[in-house]
Formats: C-alpha cells, sequence, structure tokens
C-alpha cells in the first residue's frame, strides 16, 4: 500500500500489475492498495490506466471471487481522470457489453455514477462552492 501511494510512474504501473495479476488478493488488500494507487498529485499519473481499466475488466472480473470484483472496480476506477471521455468508455464498455454478468454491467453503472459525483464535486469546488 505504501509503494502504491508513492507519486511517480513506476510505482503506479507495479500498483496496477499487482492489482491486475493472476494471484488472488483478499478485497481489504486490493481495497487499500487501490485507494493508495488512486491518491494522485497529478493525475496524468493515472491517465494511462484509463484505457486499460476498461480493457481489464472483464477478464480481472471472470477470474476473481465475488468481493474481490468489485472491490477490484472501485481499486482500479480512474477517477482522477475524469473527462468526457471518460464517460464516453464507461458508455462504449456498457453498450458492448449488454450479455455481460448482470454484476458487472451494475458495479460499471456504479463506477459511472461515482465518477459523475466527483466531477459535479470538484465542478463546485472549482466555482468556490
Amino acid at each position: 500500500m505504501a509503494r502504491a501511494g508513492i507519486q511517480d510512474a513506476a510505482h503506479k504501473a507495479a500498483a496496477w500489475d499487482f492489482l491486475t495479476g493472476e494471484g488472488e488478493l483478499p478485497s481489504r488488500t486490493i481495497g487499500e492498495v487501490g485507494a493508495a494507487f488512486g491518491e494522485v498529485t497529478d493525475p496524468a499519473l493515472l491517465a494511462p490506466y484509463r484505457d486499460r481499466f476498461f480493457e481489464v475488466l472483464p477478464a480481472l472480473w471472470d477470474r476473481r471471487k465475488s468481493f474481490a470484483k468489485k472491490a477490484g472496480v472501485r481499486a482500479l476506477l480512474p477517477i482522477s481522470v475524469i473527462d468526457r471521455e471518460l464517460f464516453e468508455q464507461f458508455d462504449s464498455f456498457l453498450d458492448q457489453h449488454t450479455d455481460a454478468d448482470a454484476a458487472l454491467v451494475r458495479a460499471v453503472r456504479e463506477g459511472r455514477d461515482l465518477a459523475l459525483r466527483a466531477a459535479a464535486s470538484r465542478a463546485l469546488t472549482e466555482a468556490g462552492g
């Protein structure tokens, strides 16, 4: 967790590899490492992972156990890189995976809603509210 929070590309890459690797991880570990991974002072550090999030999600979902699945979505969600393209990617993923596991679709929709709330919160902060 401590290494995942270090603000450089190498440590973010190592955390990503850890979180998306083949090994089974406890949900708590996923949540803690994911939280540290997502904490950045420069959102550009996580920009490369936005596309990867949508690419690895179906396979990661298929191989993880129930609690770890949802923790993985939250841990890897590119919440610091919120722009129109992110929402387009969410919508595209949902359009392309209409036959996917209903729980995966729900988790992605919840992730999209979380990103939408974060964007609204940031807009209020930037507006001084």
